[in-house]
């Protein structure tokens, strides 16, 4: 009869164990339907998924901007956006604000090739980005022999067919972009329709608003200049991620949530350039310059 007991409480045990993992279960499907995400981290709700070396893991994506001279940090940011596609201009304002001085070039990766930051950034002439555009799937067709020529004065395409896509609808706004849609309706009976589109009603081809620009901005970025400033980047913002993993190893943030994590990020970058500072200059120098300097508490 002990014998007996014993293993039901010891069932009761389990049953209550898996009561109470299940329930917990029930709490973090909750929360990812309250989120509307599509991953949830119950030890960090602020973390998402991110995509690393080591596979996909919850974290956040952490941003530095670095100035060419010096390889100072001037701003870091921690955002749980899983890419740079939204980074860019955030990245330009963290400086500015850091440092009182708009930069007059800015250079990044195509993670952070979105068009409409960067023609917002570059608007006012006092600011030149350069950034490697990722490349469309048009321009990937285009590469296969397919292909769409514009004509202003009749604001039609012309595909490489020989057949013409009309306006079908002006200003349609998909994404936060405003485009124009055009629209061929001579499909049926072309030979390379399958390679060209899936659509049953003819293939279909979106002009942004600011196509005109985003064209000039090609040409810019594919010039010599353009192709020096990008592959200086590489020496500009890798040697203070190097430098950091360098120091520290691969570490991982200790604290949790967003506001947090940017705290600790900021002791990194902060160690970091104080580490910069002293290699770069003596520290009598230094001592002098701070005696000197109007400190403010902001």
């Amino acid at each position: 009869m002990d014998l007996a007991k014993a293993e039901i409480a010891q069932l009761k045990d389990k049953i209550q164990k898996l009561e109470n993992a299940k329930s917990k279960l029930v709490t973090i499907e909750k929360a990812i339907e309250e989120s509307g995400e599509k991953y949830y981290a119950p030890n960090d709700s602020d973390a998402r998924l991110v995509k690393g070396r080591d596979g996909k893991f919850a974290g956040f994506n952490v941003q530095v901007g670095v100035d060419t001279k010096g390889h100072y940090i001037m701003a870091d940011r921690v955002t749980n956006d899983s890419n740079d596609m939204q980074q860019l201009s955030e990245c330009v304002k963290s400086v500015e604000k850091q440092t009182g001085i708009k930069p007059k070039e800015v250079s990044a990766d195509k993670g952070y090739s979105n068009t409409t930051q960067i023609l917002e950034i570059e608007k006012d002439g006092q600011t030149q980005c350069y950034v490697p555009l990722i490349e469309t799937k048009r321009e990937q067709q285009e590469k296969g022999g397919i292909s769409f020529q514009y004509n202003k004065e009749t604001d039609t395409y012309l595909c490489s067919q020989g057949r013409q896509l009309k306006l079908l609808a002006s200003n349609a706004k998909i994404k936060d972009i405003f485009y124009n849609i055009y629209k061929c309706h001579e499909c049926e009976k072309c030979s390379i329709r399958n390679r060209c589109t899936t659509s049953k009603t003819g293939r279909i081809v979106k002009r942004n608003s600011n196509q005109e620009k985003i064209e000039q901005y090609k040409e810019k970025i594919a010039g010599e200049y353009a192709k020096k400033k990008i592959n200086e980047r590489k020496c500009v913002v890798e040697h203070s991620f190097g430098t950091i993993k360098y120091l520290m190893g691969k570490f991982n943030l200790l604290l949790r949530g967003k506001i947090k994590a940017q705290i600790e990020f900021d002791y990194y970058t902060t160690a970091y350039n104080l580490k910069r500072l002293l290699n770069s200059s003596p520290l009598t120098d230094l001592t002098i310059k701070m005696n000197d300097f109007k400190w403010a508490v902001v």
